[in-house]
């Protein structure tokens, strides 16, 4: 089991905003998650709240890992 961590670069489109944000995780979902999480904090709502807007219908999103 990959347990190390390593740095993942993301862009968001979220509601006509622009986020780029980094994280270290274990594996792109883990990365994807920790995205939603900093999105949700930075304009007050719910992490699931972000996880539905981001369910993969739209372009909206790109992660990379670094």
């Amino acid at each position: 089991m990959n347990t190390k961590k390593v740095l993942y670069h993301g862009i968001f489109n979220y509601a006509q905003e622009s986020y780029e944000l980094y994280t270290h995780a274990t594996s792109r979902d883990f990365a994807f998650l920790n995205f939603c999480s900093q999105i949700s904090k930075s304009v007050g709502v719910n992490r699931t709240s972000v996880l539905y807007y981001f369910d993969g219908s739209k372009d909206n999103y790109f992660i990379e890992r670094r």
